[in-house]
């Protein structure tokens, strides 16, 4: 399987005790052995099959409603259908295609795909395009006629798609689609150097985004007309994630910032560092019920566990992995009032729940294997929220939560191989 290691940077991260901690599991059943079938609880044991789109039946228009996944050695297209719940296999990427992040606009879905391999058997490494009307996916914006466009980070803004793409003469910069053509909208290193913009996130009206100009990574905000460095004392900029309208980020210090006009302003002043004892490059910010949650390193007696921020105070919320021990708690996502995320215990790397009210509990989907099962990829198809999760039988596939159980949706390669499920590659960075 090709990209395995960049689709999925496994980390450490799962116990009980301090908090609000259940003693119980949340969910119940779990592993291969109670999948949750399609359209339903219950299901064939491994989880449904992926058939093709039904012909005459009209494929959804929306991003979220597609992800990608392996079926043997191709990244092929996914449509989930809302009205019976029911995922589709809508179309296939070429063998050597491997899509890094994905977005709609205009009732089209927009793919960046990396070739691999062989570059003359894709045209290089552009844009695709699935149109749903008529259920075609083909390049569609050769950003770089003479070379690899490098297209990734793709994001609506203010009704237009923007990426970071490189038209052969301005390097890796910030563009948008025009027409059927791609514009550079900010040079940021001029000339054929490359700036090359990372984490695009709209907070309000402003798009922000990461950039590199004379070998300092800083962070950027534009306007729709023109970019501007956000000044000020951080360093590598990373985690960016809106909160109570306003961008905050984790800085390379490890301590949080936020934006507050054309500047950046220290946040956390106690002695918690964002993101810090050897976590790895996932980690997610996530804004909850009014506070900001964040894997933190308080000190070693505690080790980097579930922090949140309140104003300008963090606090510990649990000490999941008691004892020094860290569960690194990542892949935050916010679903159906709730908190969602990875973290470890001495069982392993296993799938967490926090609700509005601070309480924890957890489950263990992988029962006969005591390295976990690694929950991550969390995303929405319609209002359902599915993630990816490893067991011995099935390998890494997709997973939903139905009411107050996890199971094995869709066992899209089947056996003990793996089909990845995620919506978008970029979902790693």
């Amino acid at each position: 399987m090709k990209l395995i290691g960049l689709i999925f940077l496994l980390f450490s991260l799962f116990s009980c005790d301090g908090g609000k901690l259940s003693s119980t599991l949340f969910l119940s059943g779990g592993g291969s052995n109670n999948p949750i079938g399609p359209g339903g609880s219950g299901g064939t044991p491994g989880g449904g099959t992926l058939d093709p789109l039904p012909p005459g039946q009209a494929a959804p228009t929306e991003s979220k409603d597609y992800f990608i996944a392996y079926e043997d050695t191709n990244q092929i297209l996914i449509a989930y259908i809302d009205g019976n719940k029911t995922a589709y296999k809508a179309g296939d990427f070429p063998e050597g295609a491997n899509v890094t992040s994905m977005a709609s606009l205009n009732g089209k879905v927009y793919f960046s795909v990396e070739e691999l391999g062989d570059l003359s058997s894709l045209g290089g490494s552009e844009i695709w395009v699935f149109d749903p009307a008529t259920r075609s996916l083909s390049m569609g914006i050769d950003i770089n006629p003479n070379g690899n466009g490098n297209p990734d980070f793709l994001t609506v803004y203010n009704d237009e798609l923007y990426f970071r793409g490189n038209n052969g003469t301005a390097g890796n910069e910030l563009m948008k689609l025009s027409g059927s053509s791609a514009t550079v909208v900010s040079d940021i290193s001029a000339g054929a150097a490359s700036s090359d913009p990372a984490q695009l996130t709209v907070v309000g009206n402003t798009l922000y985004f990461v950039a590199n100009a004379n070998n300092a990574v800083r962070l950027y905000a534009y306007n729709g007309t023109s970019s501007q460095e956000i000044t000020g004392g951080y360093s590598l900029p990373k985690f960016l994630v809106e909160h109570n309208n306003t961008l905050y980020f984790s800085a390379g210090d490890g301590r949080l910032y936020r934006v507050n006009g054309t500047a950046a302003e220290l946040v956390l002043t106690l002695n918690v560092v964002v993101g810090q004892a050897s976590m790895g490059d996932n980690k997610w910010l996530a804004s909850f019920n009014g506070n900001l949650y964040f894997a933190g390193y308080g000190s070693m007696a505690i080790g980097a566990e579930l922090y949140k921020l309140n104003g300008t105070t963090a606090t510990l919320v649990s000490d999941i992995y008691p004892g020094g021990q860290s569960s690194k708690p990542s892949h935050l996502i916010v679903a159906n009032n709730k908190l969602y995320f990875q973290a470890r215990t001495a069982e392993g790397v296993e799938l967490w729940m926090m609700d509005a009210n601070e309480n924890l509990s957890s489950q263990d989907i992988s029962t006969n294997d005591n390295d976990g099962s690694y929950p991550q990829n969390f995303f929405m198809l319609g209002d359902q929220l599915v993630f990816s999760a490893k067991t011995k039988d099935a390998g890494f596939e997709l997973w939903k939560i139905q009411g107050d159980k996890a199971g094995l949706w869709y066992d899209i390669n089947p056996g003990g191989a793996s089909s990845y499920p995620a919506k978008q590659a970029s979902l790693f960075e």
